[in-house]
C-alpha cells in the first residue's frame, strides 16, 4: 500500500511535574525547536533532536526580539479555585483560552463563595422568585425547572467579587501575556489613572503570585513592549446608545447586566468592552409590581458592584458572527436577559442595514423575533414549542 501524501503526527507535550510545578525552561526550548521548523529543510524528528546549543540560541533570539508566537504551542491547563467573578470575566475577554466554569445559573450560592450579608439576600428573593414564577409559569415549569430560574435572577444581587471556580486552559505565551497586562493594570491603579473596582489589583497580585510559585512566567515573555492592556475595559466614557453598521461589520453600544455580559463573552468572535453605570437590571418577571421593584431597588442598591449593576457595553464584530451568536442565544432555555439584548441587537442591526444594503437586511430578517428552531439554516436537536414571541416570556 503506497505512503499517504499527507501524514498527521502528534507531538503535544505535558510540561507539569509530579509536585504540580511547571517544567518552564523544557517547555521553552521544546517550544524553540519547533521555531526550527520556520527554517529548516529538515524534517520534524531532526529538528527535536538538534543539539541544545542550537536551541538555546534560537530561543534567546525569540525571546529578545519578540518573536513570541512560537511559544503558543505550549499549552497548559490550570485549575482556579476561589477566582472573583471579575477577574474570571477579564480573562475570559481575551479570546485566547478555554475555560470551563461553574455556572450560577445551575448552582445555588452558598456561604463559601458569598459573604453573609448578600447570602441572606439571594435567599430572601429565591423565595420571592420561586413563589412569584410558580404562580405565573406553573403549568409551563416543574419546580426543579421554577428553583433553576430562582437561582438565575437571584444571582443579579451577589457581587462581581463572587468567588468562582475555573478550568483554564491557555499557551504559555498568553499566559505570560496576561500576567505583564495584570503588572500594568496595577501600575495604573497605583497612579489612580485607572478606577479599579475595590480588591481587584489585590486579586491580580495574588494571581501573579500563584502563577510565579507555579514557575509559570518568564520576564521575557512578559516585556509588554507594545504597552498591552485588558481589553474588557474602555478607555474613554461610553456615552452614547448607537449602533453602526459598515458592510459586514457592525458596532453597538448599550446596557446590560455583569452577568449578562459574562454570558455574552462566550462568545470569542466578538469582542466587548464595558464601563460601570449606576443604575441596576430589574428581572421583568417582577417590574410590573411597584412593590418587588422597591424592594429590589434597595436590595441591589446595598451591594457593593452586584452582578445585576448595568454596564455600558460597547460590541463590535461581524454580521456572520452575529448570526452565530443567534443560534446559541435565542433560545428558549438561554438567559433571558442575553436572549433579549440578543434580539435588540439583531433588530438594532437590520435597522441599520435597511439604510445601506436592503438585500442583506432581508438576509437578517430571518433571525430576528424567532427561536432558533424557526431559523432557515439550524437544525434544533430538542426543538421546543415556543417557536415565536420570544419577548413575551418574563423569565
Amino acid at each position: 500500500m503506497p505512503e499517504p501524501e499527507m501524514k498527521v503526527s502528534v507531538i503535544s507535550q505535558s510540561f507539569v511535574d509530579e509536585r504540580g510545578i511547571y517544567k518552564l525552561e523544557e517547555a521553552l526550548n521544546w517550544c524553540a525547536k519547533i521555531g526550527g521548523i520556520c527554517y529548516s529543510t529538515q524534517n520534524i524528528d531532526d529538528i527535536l533532536n538538534e543539539d541544545i546549543e542550537k536551541t538555546t540560541r534560537r530561543k534567546n533570539m525569540t525571546l529578545n526580539l519578540g518573536h513570541h508566537s512560537i511559544y503558543e504551542h505550549a499549552i497548559v491547563s490550570l485549575y482556579i479555585e476561589g477566582l472573583p467573578k471579575i477577574l474570571a470575566m477579564i480573562l475570559n475577554n481575551e479570546h485566547q483560552y478555554t475555560t470551563s466554569e461553574r455556572s450560577f445559573r445551575y448552582t445555588p450560592a452558598t456561604k463559601q463563595i458569598v459573604n453573609s450579608y448578600e447570602l441572606d439576600l439571594y435567599n430572601k428573593w429565591m423565595k420571592i422568585f420561586f413563589q412569584t414564577i410558580k404562580k405565573e409559569y406553573n403549568k409551563y415549569y416543574t419546580d426543579k425547572q421554577i428553583e433553576k430560574l430562582s437561582q438565575e435572577n437571584s444571582r443579579y444581587l451577589t457581587s462581581i467579587f463572587t468567588k468562582t471556580q475555573m478550568i483554564y486552559t491557555v499557551n504559555i505565551r498568553q499566559l505570560n501575556y496576561v500576567a505583564s497586562w495584570m503588572e500594568k493594570y496595577i501600575e495604573l491603579s497605583q497612579q489612580n489613572l485607572v478606577d479599579a473596582p475595590l480588591n481587584l489589583v489585590y486579586y491580580m497580585q495574588l494571581f501573579i503570585s500563584q502563577l510565579r510559585a507555579k514557575n509559570l512566567l518568564d520576564d521575557k515573555l512578559m516585556k509588554n513592549e507594545k504597552n498591552r492592556q485588558f481589553s474588557l475595559f474602555h478607555n474613554d466614557n461610553l456615552t452614547s446608545l448607537q449602533t453602526n453598521v459598515i458592510g459586514n461589520n457592525y458596532s453597538t453600544v448599550y446596557q446590560a447586566s455583569a452577568a449578562c455580559l459574562a454570558q455574552l463573552q462566550r462568545h470569542r468572535t466578538i469582542n466587548y468592552e464595558m464601563d460601570f453605570t449606576s443604575n441596576y437590571f430589574i428581572p421583568p418577571i417582577i417590574e410590573n409590581d411597584e412593590a418587588l421593584v422597591k424592594m429590589w431597588y434597595d436590595d441591589i442598591n446595598s451591594v457593593e458592584y452586584p452582578q445585576g449593576q448595568l454596564l455600558q457595553i460597547k460590541e463590535s464584530g461581524t454580521i456572520d458572527n452575529l448570526i452565530l451568536r443567534s443560534k446559541e442565544r435565542s433560545c428558549i432555555n438561554a438567559q433571558l436577559e442575553i436572549r433579549r439584548k440578543n434580539l435588540e441587537i439583531l433588530k438594532n442591526v437590520y435597522e441599520e442595514l435597511k439604510k445601506t444594503d436592503d438585500k442583506q437586511a432581508k438576509q437578517l430578517e430571518q433571525y430576528i423575533g424567532v427561536c432558533r428552531n424557526c431559523f432557515p439554516d439550524y437544525n434544533c436537536s430538542v426543538p421546543c414549542h415556543h417557536s415565536k414571541s420570544l419577548q413575551k416570556i418574563k423569565i
